[in-house]
């Protein structure tokens, strides 16, 4: 999540849960639009059927009806360069990379070779409110399943409205460059959406995913869903521990959920998690350093 406010320490969210996002109208790679949309609108549900979260992304597909290319699309995402966020005029974009000369643009030539997409939204500096966003979605052949496809969106998206990467229990030495891989120490479908790299595959969220979107937007039922477990992660005299992935494994179900020790910046080792009834065992262990930068874990990992 992004931490901003008066003080640095609160999570930064949509004032109204209820955001309107604004697609274009141009091709997706071998997608056609009306293709793409249907993907996008796919992806929206899952976290719009999320019952304990406010959370409501609507599409509009009148406002940006133009093919958002690489000769205008700092008309309407943050420029390059910096110096121009084009948080000021009432739209959200979603931008359908074509060929990846977009994501080339942002990242260096090749970029759109490894990347899938990227989403952000923009606020003031000490404000708690986000005031517009956009998702950028790369429509260069990378040989992706339908699936997969579906579920990048819906992470992106995640990012758009607040989420950070998450990592739970899976197994922190996974690598991209050796043993173990990426995605290879358990079960697909118990890597959340927001997982730093996509390794889901199945078109839903993980009860992770719902936990961490429930505790941004949350609504009034949640209290009926979800119990409170919170603490600080400290050392053996007293001494905070920041940046540890804290999770909890429903000892049912084997589902878990997690939060990184000291998310909110406070120095105080404290963490704060959402989890259905039933009963659990607490792990702690350490962020995988491959989670750094643009795919880290929590407010500690960027550098």
């Amino acid at each position: 999540m992004i931490l901003e406010g008066p003080t640095g320490t609160t999570p930064v969210t949509y004032p109204n849960p209820s955001v309107t996002l604004n697609i274009e109208n141009g091709t997706l790679g071998v997608l056609t639009n009306p293709e793409a949309d249907v993907l996008v609108a796919e992806a929206f549900a899952l976290w719009n059927d999320v019952d304990t979260s406010t959370i409501n992304l609507i599409i509009d597909q009148s406002q940006l009806n133009i093919d958002v290319d690489i000769s205008n699309f700092d008309s309407y995402l943050p420029t390059t360069d910096g110096s121009t966020f084009n948080a000021d005029d009432n739209l959200n974009p979603v931008v359908y990379d074509n060929n990846g000369e977009i994501i080339d643009a942002f990242f260096g030539v090749g970029a759109s070779d490894h990347t899938i997409g990227f989403a952000a939204s923009i606020f003031t500096s000490g404000s708690s409110s986000f005031k517009e966003g956009y998702a950028v979605i790369n429509g260069k052949n990378l040989s992706l399943t339908t699936t997969t496809f579906k579920l990048l969106i819906t992470h992106e998206i995640g990012h758009f409205f607040g989420l950070d990467h998450t990592q739970v229990d899976i197994d922190n030495r996974e690598t991209d460059f050796g043993s173990p891989s990426i995605c290879s120490t358990t079960s697909h479908e118990n890597y959340p959406v927001m997982y730093p790299f996509v390794c889901r595959d199945v078109t839903s969220l993980h009860g992770d995913d719902v936990s961490a979107v429930t505790a941004l937007y949350p609504a009034s039922n949640v209290n009926s869903n979800f119990g409170t477990l919170q603490g600080r992660f400290v050392d053996d005299v007293g001494q905070p521990i920041l940046g540890a992935n804290i999770w909890a494994e429903n000892t049912a179900t084997g589902v878990s959920y997690s939060i990184v020790s000291d998310y909110l910046t406070q120095r105080n080792g404290f963490y704060k998690m959402l989890l259905p009834a039933g009963n659990y065992t607490l792990h702690a262990n350490s962020i995988n350093p491959l989670f750094n930068g643009g795919s880290g874990v929590g407010p500690y990992t960027y550098d």
